[in-house]
């Protein structure tokens, strides 16, 4: 709730060793994270997802005038299978980058769909006296906002994506 993070992922100690890579671009930063062995896998949802695994790859942008962190997951085969997209305050500062969790998330999947996630945990955080009321309106007007743009330009979303991971491929 409300974490500073990098984008190295160094809070994941289940990454027992990882190749990383990096760059900035006009407005914002892209780092990747590969997982080259992984103590035990970590899986999600009731699909049970597995996104952190040997081989999978995680190419995670930020931009300097959005309220959003997206960490899109690669599987070995370089498939896209899922983006997470936190609502945050993101710092570029090259090598350093890091990100403000604000709390509420968007997964979107590459078919287009993308849900909402941690409305509850964020009225929590209000009740507490964490987050203000303005700020609570514009964290939840920026998901809103961008589960529509990406539900409305899902192809898009995908090849852009598609674009960073071969961009970091190269020096991973």
């Amino acid at each position: 709730m409300l974490d500073q993070r990098g984008w190295k992922r160094l809070e994941w100690e289940m990454i027992t060793d990882r190749k990383l890579a990096w760059f900035e671009f006009e407005g914002g930063f892209c780092g990747a994270v590969k997982m080259l062995s992984v103590s035990e896998p970590f899986m999600v949802g009731k699909k049970q997802l597995v996104i952190c695994d040997a081989g999978i790859t995680w190419v995670q942008c930020g931009w300097s005038d959005k309220k959003v962190w997206a960490t899109a997951m690669f599987d070995a085969s370089g498939h896209l299978f899922q983006i997470y997209f936190d609502i945050a305050d993101v710092s570029v500062q090259g090598e350093m980058t890091s990100f403000k969790d604000l709390i509420v998330d968007v997964v979107y999947d590459p078919d287009g769909t993308a849900v909402i996630l941690d409305v509850n945990e964020l009225d929590d955080a209000y009740c507490k006296n964490l987050i203000s009321c303005a700020e609570k309106q514009l964290i939840c007007d920026a998901a809103e906002q961008l589960k529509s743009e990406l539900e409305s330009r899902s192809e898009q979303v995908n090849s852009w994506f598609e674009q960073m991971y071969e961009k970091v491929q190269k020096n991973l």
